[in-house]
């Protein structure tokens, strides 16, 4: 056990005995000899390690500058809506469950989102249409299986997400009309755990990962028209692992990040027609964690763990050069989210100075 842990348990220990020394009265047999009493604001001191909030990035508004993100002011985290950077925070869904994230519908004008909840920690999660012109909630799964990693496609008329709900055991895909939840259908089957990464810039395609372990994984290129499933990314000998997968906005080729060929995860730029890849981090001895690509496709933002500590990183895609990127607090970077009318970029930071909170970064203001 860690020293931090220890700590961790030793303060919960002396919580639980002063919520039981105030909640029941000392039985008579039982007398204190020797031991000081327990100053009376020890708790409300106690809350200040053992009630920390953190809050985690969901999705952008569609045209407002507002986020949404989960935090906790009660039992378990929630969605809320963030008007403006520092701005007004107001509290979404009232559950005693945890809600899983949360995105918003890109054709609604931010009326319509979807989230995803379980009920009492069975994991079998549930994906829940919310209207926000009249709060009405609705679940538009089937209340058994698990139902995860939904996307919405760029237009809004589409979404992906993945299903036990065939056999209980394989992710499959599904295709859903958020405005008509009932011309839900599985458009592929598949054999363990699958995820969709992105819409390509007309919504024809999508791709998607099949996941079989942190040093193995790949990358499945899906056409709607034609229901054709293609595999990106060879099956072979050597396991490779590929993740955070975007577009590059001309449809030729995708961003991604691998560590095919070396020990660290890299980012490359894979050519659809050439079907090469081109390393684009050779210069970072590190490894590559998360990326995303501005709305109009000119600027990619990656992060590296540079020693321990994630560093923010800004690409022209047209040179492929690096741009000047913002000195951020020493810490984890994560939840890289381009708004998609706006060069804002979102971002979580967990730091030693404080827990995990949400900003965000404009291109051309800082």
């Amino acid at each position: 056990m860690s020293v931090l842990r220890r700590c961790k348990v030793l303060l919960l220990a002396v919580f639980v005995m002063v919520s039981l020394a105030s909640a029941q009265e000392t039985p008579p047999s039982i007398v204190a000899d020797g031991i000081p009493a327990v100053p009376s604001d020890l708790r409300q001191r106690m809350n200040q390690y053992l009630n920390m909030r953190s809050a985690s990035f969901a999705d952008w508004h569609p045209t407002d500058r507002a986020m949404l993100i989960s935090t906790r002011f009660g039992d378990t985290n929630q969605l809320h809506l963030v008007s403006a950077p520092g701005g007004y925070r107001r509290q979404l869904t009232f559950y005693p469950d945890r809600v899983t994230g949360g995105s918003f519908s890109p054709r609604k004008g931010g009326d319509l989102l979807i989230f995803g909840m379980d009920t009492g920690g069975s994991e079998f999660y549930q994906l829940y249409r919310f209207d926000l012109t009249d709060g009405s909630i609705r679940m538009i799964t089937d209340g058994k299986s698990r139902n995860v990693s939904l996307l919405f496609s760029h237009s809004g008329k589409l979404a992906a997400y993945t299903s036990t709900r065939r056999n209980q055991r394989d992710f499959d895909v599904y295709l859903l009309d958020p405005e008509n939840p009932a011309s839900e259908k599985r458009a592929i089957d598949v054999q363990g755990v699958w995820a969709p990464l992105d819409w390509s810039p007309d919504d024809g395609r999508l791709v998607l990962i099949e996941y079989i372990s942190v040093n193995e994984s790949y990358l499945h290129l899906f056409d709607l028209a034609s229901g054709r499933e293609e595999l990106l990314t060879p099956k072979g000998l050597e396991k490779v692992f590929y993740d955070g997968t975007v577009w590059a906005k001309d449809s030729k080729g995708l961003y991604l990040i691998s560590d095919r060929g070396s020990e660290f995860r890299r980012l490359f730029y894979y050519d659809l027609a050439a079907k090469t890849f081109t390393s684009l981090s050779e210069h970072i001895p590190w490894d590559v964690e998360d990326l995303d690509i501005s709305p109009d496709g000119r600027v990619l933002a990656f992060t590296a763990n540079e020693d321990g500590i994630s560093k923010l990183h800004l690409l022209d895609t047209s040179t492929r050069r690096e741009l000047p990127s913002p000195e951020l607090p020493p810490g984890q970077v994560f939840n890289l989210k381009f708004h998609r009318a706006r060069n804002d970029l979102a971002l979580n930071i967990n730091s030693a100075k404080s827990p995990s909170d949400v900003y965000s970064y404009n291109l051309e203001s800082g």
